[in-house]
This record gives structure tokens, sequence and C-alpha cells, in this order.
């Protein structure tokens, strides 16, 4: 396995879990060998110690007076050092199943242990554990050392300072057990400072965030679901608005990104934001994405109201009709715990309500079409190009860049990230991008019942496009706004007869029916009562301690495989 041209700080001959290895320690990786057990006393009684310059970083080289044969492929193992969660001396092993990651004072002479992440297949991450064993005394301390130095090296931007908010209601009330018994730990391990704040009212974590010092926090983290990450972007967005002038925030303004990173310990009813974000829904894979100080940006929306004044911040999805009344309704239904959605979702699927309105947009002119069955993986290139959307925004003045569409509704959805769950791990709107600058927006017209559970069966099981029906219009667009009406079923465009055509309304039930009465807004999980806003989105707004969904046919540069199981 090849070292990618790195400069070789120390190279050794060492005990990797009870196997001699020769380890070589570069800037960016640790590479071990293994050798046939045969040699193992041989190359131990010829062990000395040399030193030698390379590059102008003095470092021992603990060799051998007779190389083995080269060592085959098989035998070679790596781990990126942004990947190490922690050195530490002596043994390290379990004290109890609710403390697995503490450190035992246990100590071995000449014997330090490497805490690593070891990415498995299915997106989740584990701590795995590497014991090594130095012959000579000082060796071990210039490997103690020279590693720490490595891994404590601000390129690899690991945090070292965190504020945590943990929710206790959220979901089925298990975020202070998570984080006690799952995360803390980690943190520990990895010799992160926390100071954790259990939330005593909704809203308590967005107006702390508002008024806390910040200057010292590498990031923030949120113990529960989608509603408290919610609360926590809304609150840092706000704040480093306020700090830049702009307490109140109008339609026009640039969203300054703030510095500090947000992090997102699932422990809620759908955990969309980290599922989406990481793959899995899973507290420790979650908590060693933190550790390492993995990054990526996302972006969010601005929902504004009738004075182009903003409402709220919107991370996931911002939905008006079936989405919306669910939300509404369930608020009733909270002792029912994460079940409350569906039976809530079952009560509005049954009245088949539809809304009369008018709906405008400004088309994506670059990044693709909601269905154009694209993924967004980690180090994605479009959410990687140089486009600037959320500085060019002429086009959400010029009045001919607008479309309208007027009509029933059952829905009106939009899609700032795919929103992958546990029931639709393709997400709601798979092709979506995280950080595109754009958002899909999904109008659902007036449809029967049945056509509509069939949409909705197609979200959840994703046998086949969900979007292909006559009653689904989807639209990639920079920008959207919502206005309550009774005008005819029209699309058209200001200045372009060819964008016009009339909207082919499919037959109904004779049981659906058009509520006089507006619906309400359902933004990530928050309840807007203001029927009439403006949406628009703000490129790469935040930035979160996840990769992105990992390609599943790019292979890690992290073994998973060697040396038997994680302790």
């Amino acid at each position: 396995m090849a070292l990618g041209g790195s400069t070789k700080l120390i190279r050794a001959y060492l005990t990797v879990n009870k196997q001699a290895c020769l380890v070589t320690l570069t800037k960016s990786h640790l590479l071990w060998e293994k050798h046939d057990s045969k040699h193992d006393s041989q190359m131990a009684a010829k062990a000395e110690v040399l030193n030698e310059t390379s590059d102008g970083i003095s470092t021992s080289l603990y060799t051998y007076k007779t190389i083995p044969n080269p060592i085959p492929q098989e035998n070679q193992c790596t781990i990126n050092l942004k990947d190490i969660i922690a050195v530490k001396k002596g043994l390290t092993l379990p004290r109890s199943n609710k403390a697995k990651y503490i450190e035992l004072t246990h100590f071995k002479t000449n014997t330090f242990c490497i805490h690593y992440v070891n990415k498995l297949n299915t997106h989740k991450w584990k701590n795995k554990t590497l014991t090594v064993e130095c012959g000579d005394a000082s060796v071990w301390q210039e490997w103690m050392d020279t590693l720490q130095t490595q891994i404590d090296s601000p390129e690899l931007a690991h945090p070292k300072n965190l504020l945590v908010f943990v929710n206790p209601v959220g979901g089925r009330q298990k975020g202070p057990k998570i984080y006690s018994e799952k995360v803390a730990p980690l943190f520990q391990l990895a010799g992160i400072h926390t100071e954790v704040m259990e939330t005593q009212y909704a809203g308590h974590a967005e107006n702390a965030v508002k008024d806390l010092d910040l200057s010292k926090l590498d990031g923030i983290v949120s113990v529960g679901g989608d509603g408290m990450f919610a609360e926590i972007t809304n609150g840092i967005l706000r704040r480093t608005m306020a700090d830049e002038g702009s307490e109140d925030i109008h339609y026009t303004d640039d969203i300054v990104s703030p510095n500090i990173h947000l992090g997102i310990i699932p422990a809620g009813s759908t955990d969309t934001v980290a599922f989406t974000t990481m793959g899995v829904i899973d507290p420790v894979t979650a908590a060693l994405h933190i550790i390492v100080g993995n990054s990526i940006s996302v972006d969010t929306c601005g929902v504004y109201g009738k004075d182009k004044q903003l409402l709220r911040f919107g991370i996931s999805m911002v939905a008006f009709g079936f989405y919306g009344d669910t939300l509404a309704d369930s608020d009733k239904h909270r002792w029912m715990g994460p079940k409350r959605y569906d039976w809530s979702g079952f009560k509005k699927f049954v009245s088949n309500r539809a809304y009369e309105g008018t709906i405008s947009f400004v088309r994506s002119e670059e990044s693709g079409h909601p269905q154009d069955n694209t993924r967004c993986y980690s180090g994605c290139s479009v959410c990687a190009s140089d486009s600037d959307t959320s500085s060019n925004v002429s086009s959400l003045y010029d009045a001919s860049e607008w479309e309208h569409l007027t009509g029933s509704f059952l829905g009106i959805n939009t899609f700032t990230i795919p929103c992958k769950t546990g029931l639709s791990p393709e997400g709601v709107a798979p092709s979506c991008h995280l950080g595109d600058g754009y958002t899909d927006l999904v109008i659902v017209k007036k449809a029967s019942r049945t056509k509509f559970l069939r949409h909705l069966l197609r979200i959840a099981h994703n046998t086949a496009n969900q979007f292909d029906f006559d009653f689904i219009e989807a639209i990639r667009v920079k920008a959207f706004r919502y206005h309550a009406n009774s005008k005819p079923s029209i699309l058209h465009s200001p200045n372009s007869s060819s964008q016009s055509h009339q909207q082919q309304e499919p037959q109904q039930s004779r049981r659906s029916t058009v509520d006089p009465q507006q619906s309400v807004w359902n933004c990530d999980g928050e309840v807007i009562e203001e029927t009439d806003i403006t949406v628009r989105v703000h490129r790469q707004a935040i930035k979160i301690f996840a990769t992105g969904v990992e390609d599943p046919n790019i292979k890690s540069d992290t073994c998973t495989s060697c040396y038997g199981k994680s302790r």
C-alpha cells in the first residue's frame, strides 16, 4: 500500500496486536506491514537503533540487520492520521459495558494504544484499537510524542472545545442516556473539553446560542432530533448576522456563514439531518465524525414573511398542505411518541384536503433536475463547484425570471437536502444536493387518494420515480413564494408565451375537498402560521461535522479488517 509520497517522520519494527510489523509514520498516514511469525524471534534478536535524518527531520529508525523478503500487499495496513482518535500509554481495556471506552490505569512497559475510526461498509463507524509494543523505552517515548504531535496538528482540525446541548424530551426521551453512555466517553477518550447544557424548554438552545461566548469553541453539538438541530442552526445564523450588524434579516441580505461547526448526535424521532449527512442513524458514528473534525458545508433556506423579514431558517424541509397539517395535528398527540406522525399522517391522508393558491419560482439554471437520478456523495463535484448562487441574486429581482402556477394543491414541499430517513433510505428528494445553492420544489396538485397514496408509497419504498405522476411537478429552484388565492389554474412566465401552459388537472375523487381555510408551513418540525411566504436558498450557510454519505463504490483508505475485532 503506497504512502502517496508522504514524508517519513519515523519508522520502526514494532509489535502491533502481538504481531511483528514494520511501522512507518508519515505526515498523513500510519502504515504497518505484517511479517511472517517465523521471523519474529530472529528479527527481535537482531534489532538495533540507528539514527538518521530525512528531509531535515531528525528521526529514529528502529530496524534490523537482515530485512526479510518483500512483504505481500495483503499484509499491509494503513490509517489516515485524521482518523486517529487518541494515543494512550499502556493497555486500554473495557471496565464495563457502560464505560467501554474509558482508559484503565493498567500499564505495560513500553506499550501504547492507538484508538482510531474503523469505517464499516454500512456507513457505521466504530472505535477500534491497536496495541503497540516497543522493545526500547526511548523508541516508545519518541513514538508517543511524535504521534501525539501529529494528531494535534492544526491541519487535522480535530476539535478541542465543544458546547453540547442535550434535549431530554425529544424522540423517546433517550437523549441524556445516549449522550452519557455512548458519546461522552468517546469525547473524554479524545481529550475534548465539553460544556453540557440540558435544555429546559422549546427554544432554549436557540436563545442560549445568541448570548453565550463562542470565541473559544470549535463546535456546537446537538443531542436530539431535527428540531433541536434546527434550533441551534437558527440561533447561530442569527447570532452571526447580529455580530455583522444585521439584527433584522431581510430577504435581500446575503447570509454570513458562521466560523463554528455544528454537530448532531441523533436522538430524535426521524433524525433526517444525521441520516442524510452520514448515511446512518448511529450516535457512535456521529460522535466519531465530530471527534476527527470532518466538515461539510450545507445549504439553508431563509423563510420570509409578507414584509420580507426572516421568519426562520430551514435546513431540511419546508412544507405546506399535507406535511404542514400532519405536523400541526401531531402536536396534539405527543404522548404517542414518534408514532404520532403516522397517526396524524393517516388522518390527513383520509381528509385529502387541497388548498387554493399561487406558487411563483425561479428555476435553477445550472444544477440539474430533481429527476436526473444523480446522487450527492461525499466530495460531490456539483457542491464543490465555484458557482456562487448566494451572491448572484439578480434573477430574484427580475420579474421576467419568475414563473407562476395557480391551482389547488395537496402539498407544496421544498427539500434543501435529500431528507433520508429510516422509512425512506434514498430520501424524499433523492437527487437533491447538500450544497449546490438550490432547493427541490415538489408541487403536489389536487388528486384522488389512490393516486396520492401511490406517490407516498414510492417515497417510502423507492420502487419507482415518486415524481412520475401527472399531478406532481418537481422543479429545482433558487427561490419561490406562495400566495393564497383562488385564481384559475395556469402556469405562465410574464415574458414568455412558450413557458405558459394549462395545468393538467387529474380527475379527482368525489370525496376530495378544497378547504377554504389555509394550511400551515412545516419548517423542520416547527409550525409557521403565516401563509404567504417567500423562501430563498443561502448556499453552504452552515458547516456540519460530517462528510456526506460515502459513495459505496469508493473504498475507504482506513483498514476495516486488519488485526481482528475492535476492542
